[in-house]
C-alpha cells in the first residue's frame, strides 16, 4: 500500500502460523484506527501542554520584569529568570549602543572574560554572529564552532537569540549550557 500523509504509525502484526490473520483484517484495521486516535490525542495534549507552559512562563517573566525598579534591574531579573528556568550555565543580555557595538548589560553565571570587561572581546563570537546576521545561532557543540568565545570551561552548547522590537535589532540574549 502507498503511504498517506495522514498515516501516523504502522501496526505490525506477525505470526508463525500460515493464515493466522485470515478473516481478521477488519478487526486489525479497527485496532490500528483506535491506536491512531490515541496517538493523535496524545500529540494534541502535548501541544496544549507546551502552549500552556509557554503562556505560564511568559506571564511569570512579565510579572518578574514589572517588579523591577529600574531598567538595569529588569535586565538582571530577566537574565536570572532565563538562567534558572532553563538550567543554564550562563545567560547574558547584550544591547547595542549608539555606536552599534554590543555591551553586556546583564549576566547570570560564573565570572568570565566577558563579564569582567562588560563587552565581547574583539574578534568572532557566536553572539556577534547572531547580531551581525540578525538570526538565531544554535551551536550544539561549542568545541566545533570556530567563533565560540569561551564563557566557562563547563559550557558545551550555546544559543544566541537576537532581540527585536518592531523589526529593529536591539541586541542579543546568549544562553550557554553545560549539557548538549
Amino acid at each position: 500500500p502507498t503511504r498517506r500523509s495522514s498515516d501516523l504509525a504502522v501496526l505490525n502484526a506477525e505470526s508463525r502460523r500460515v493464515g493466522a490473520f485470515r478473516g481478521q483484517r477488519v478487526l486489525l484495521e479497527t485496532v490500528a484506527d483506535q491506536i491512531a486516535g490515541a496517538i493523535n490525542a496524545a500529540r494534541m495534549h502535548a501541544e496544549l501542554q507546551r502552549r500552556a507552559d509557554l503562556f505560564a512562563m511568559t506571564s511569570e517573566l512579565s510579572r518578574t520584569a514589572l517588579e523591577a525598579g529600574s531598567f538595569e534591574q529588569t535586565l538582571e531579573f530577566i537574565s536570572a529568570f532565563i538562567h534558572e528556568r532553563f538550567g543554564l550555565e550562563i545567560c547574558g543580555i547584550f544591547l547595542a549602543g549608539h555606536d552599534g557595538r554590543l555591551a553586556l548589560r546583564a549576566r547570570t553565571g560564573p565570572p568570565s572574560r566577558v563579564s569582567e570587561r562588560g563587552a565581547l572581546p574583539d574578534g568572532p563570537s557566536v553572539t556577534m554572529r547572531a547580531y551581525r546576521t540578525g538570526e538565531s545561532q544554535y551551536v550544539p557543540d561549542v568545541r566545533l564552532d570556530p567563533d565560540y568565545c569561551p564563557g566557562s570551561d563547563r559550557v558545551r552548547a550555546e544559543y544566541a537569540l537576537p532581540i527585536r522590537l518592531q523589526g529593529r535589532l536591539l541586541g542579543v540574549i546568549t544562553t550557554q549550557s553545560a549539557t548538549v
